[in-house]
């Protein structure tokens, strides 16, 4: 793939649009319902596979979202009075009950990168302090096998069993150590929890579902 060899405005979708499928000759794989060319990060994954600019602009879309969300807007919200950023929680806003937090949410600073990694650490506690991250284990599923009083689930957490593979081996009656029916399972487990319908669970024919 040849450089674009000129200078082009990566948040501009049109300049885009014009080096990644007329100067570079690539195949569009989808079209905006202006009938454009796509650009969207759907479209720049599957283009990253076999090209480098694409990627390359993934990268700086990524960046740019950080710097636009946090890093240029987090100093601004720091309160002179306390010399901290106050963000606001919310108990009852989520479709699923948990707990959500707004201006600014810091509860999606990212973490599985190593740029969210570093806004992360602008958070320091003050001396002779720490600070601490705690998270429930799988809460939403204990509270469902209390509620249920599913012998099923109750025992598996009872005996410190790993949920999503006792939840395999009862749907689709296996061994315990199959990863791919685990996950399946564990993606299950999610969306029962989001009332979400066993028609959209197992597609098909009702009858090749499994009982």
């Amino acid at each position: 793939m040849r450089s674009p060899g000129k200078r082009f405005n990566l948040s501009s979708t049109k300049q885009l649009q014009t080096i990644l499928f007329e100067k570079q000759g690539i195949k569009p794989l989808k079209k905006t319902p202006g009938g454009a060319p796509s650009t969207s990060e759907e479209v720049l994954e599957e283009l990253a596979l076999d090209y480098p600019l694409p990627k390359v602009i993934l990268e700086y879309r990524g960046l740019a979202k950080l710097k636009s969300t946090y890093t240029d807007k987090l100093p601004l919200m720091i309160n002179p009075k306390t010399g901290r950023v106050h963000t606001s929680y919310h108990q009852a806003v989520t479709a699923t009950g948990r707990l959500s937090s707004t201006d600014p949410n810091l509860q999606n600073i990212p973490v599985r990168n190593e740029e969210g990694r570093r806004i992360r650490q602008a958070f320091i506690a003050p001396e002779d302090y720490v600070i601490v991250s705690a998270d429930y284990s799988q809460i939403e599923l204990r509270i469902m096998a209390h509620l249920s009083r599913d012998k099923g689930l109750l025992t598996a957490f009872a005996e410190g069993k790993d949920i999503h593979r006792a939840t395999a081996a009862e749907v689709f009656g296996l061994p315990l150590d199959r990863r791919q029916q685990r996950t399946a399972a564990q993606c299950e487990s999610h969306q029962l929890r989001s009332d979400l319908r066993h028609e959209r669970l197992w597609p098909g024919p009702p009858a090749e579902h499994p009982a």
